[in-house]
């Protein structure tokens, strides 16, 4: 930005806001960084939480007084998936191959006991587009005893892998809670070193 007449200062500060949108009020618990010369600003960690609508502002400040607010600018924080992992374990309809990604989706029981309770048998699934080796019965096959839990630190998010070989990306907020990807029922929760996920 420029100073038209350079008055009272040559140099231009700024300062930025950011507040949640709540409905049409773009202005509910607003937070608003140190003034400074920069003219980019991240906003500090902790401020912002996963699956929620922002609205932020920009203002320049030449010495005596500061710009008028400006319309909002919205930005929204949804927690990225993975590529390829998370469409696995689905397909679009009665066919095996989803038309939308290419994945062949099929799945096989090899064992099962009546038995009071939990389920107790082996079941296997197939996702031909799943990359992993891993699992006991080779490359593309998962089962219930493949899924585990995988933190990344870097970007404050988790990842489940599910039994079909689905992988679910979840946010951390600031108060420890996760925060899955839009319109899912599951819920993630860590406590210690355990996690539980209820569906």
């Amino acid at each position: 930005g420029e100073d038209a007449d350079a008055y009272p200062k040559a140099t231009l500060q700024y300062s930025f806001e950011v507040c949640e949108v709540e409905g049409s009020n773009t202005r509910a618990n607003c937070r608003k960084g140190s003034r400074g010369e920069d003219q980019q600003w991240a906003v500090p960690e902790g401020w912002l939480s996963w699956d929620r609508a922002y609205a932020w502002y920009a203002y320049a400040y030449d010495g005596e007084k500061t710009s008028e607010r400006p319309g909002p600018a919205r930005l929204s924080t949804e927690v990225p998936q993975p590529m390829v992992t998370s469409h696995l374990g689905a397909t679009d309809g009665q066919s095996e191959i989803g038309a939308r990604y290419g994945n062949f989706n099929t799945s096989a029981t090899d064992a099962a006991l009546t038995t009071a309770g939990p389920e107790l048998a082996v079941t296997r699934t197939y996702n031909s587009l799943d990359p992993r080796a891993s699992g006991p019965f080779g490359t593309g096959w998962s089962t219930r005893w493949d899924m585990r839990v995988r933190t990344e630190p870097d970007s404050h998010t988790a990842v489940v892998t599910m039994a079909d070989g689905t992988q679910v990306r979840f946010g951390r907020n600031a108060d420890n809670s996760y925060t899955g990807p839009s319109g899912t029922a599951l819920t993630l929760t860590g406590v210690g070193e355990s996690w539980s996920l209820r569906d």
